[in-house]
């Protein structure tokens, strides 16, 4: 059982892609009982003092703790600073750009 299952439980349905990103180390799940929804971090390729956080929200909108909140967050987290990036319902956009940073923290 996955980090966010234990935290949330399965019927927060994180997309199976992000247990794949986990297996294959593309992604920590950094998930914890006091967070308001499941976290996963990508270390940032450039700055090993940034992290990229990507947070996933309820599936059913109506158990969002915000109205009108967005399935998943990108967010850039140095020290106490947040940048959010992006905020959306599009899966493929974030599998995307998993696939990039992933790529990007490869050894060339």
């Amino acid at each position: 059982m996955s980090g966010w299952e234990i935290e949330f439980g399965k019927d927060w349905d994180v997309p199976a892609e992000f247990n794949a990103f986990v297996e294959e180390g593309a992604l920590e799940d950094a998930s914890w009982h006091n967070d308001v929804l499941p976290r996963f971090i990508v270390a940032c390729p450039r700055n090993s003092d940034v992290e990229i956080e990507i947070h996933v929200n309820h599936v059913d909108p109506k158990q969002r703790e915000f109205e009108g909140s967005k399935r998943f967050g990108i967010v850039i987290v140095q020290d106490e600073n947040h940048l959010p990036l992006y905020e959306g319902d599009d899966l493929a956009y974030v599998v995307k750009f998993v696939r990039e940073a992933e790529n990007a923290n490869r050894p060339r």
